[in-house]
């Protein structure tokens, strides 16, 4: 899953209605014009953040942090991860 702020959603509207109206394309070429216009927002892999943060398995704040870390990734990516 890619994310995009809304200020670069904004700025891809832009360009790409400027480009839909500088060509002759159909709405493919349109909204490939859009899509290629953002820059996606890359979320951590699990491994990437246990290695950022030189995690413990055994220190219950690593632990902690690293639920807390994954809870919000998950939830960014459209999850539905309430504990029960």
């Amino acid at each position: 899953m890619k994310l995009y702020t809304e200020e670069q959603v904004r700025e891809a509207l832009k360009a790409g209605f400027r480009l839909a109206m500088e060509t002759d394309g159909g709405f493919d070429d349109w909204r490939e014009l859009f899509i290629n216009a953002l820059t996606p927002i890359e979320l951590p892999s699990d491994e990437e953040v246990k290695k950022e943060m030189e995690y413990d398995e055994f220190d219950p704040y690593d632990v902690a942090y690293f639920g807390g870390i994954s809870y919000m990734r998950n939830k960014l990516q459209g999850g539905n991860n309430e504990q029960q």
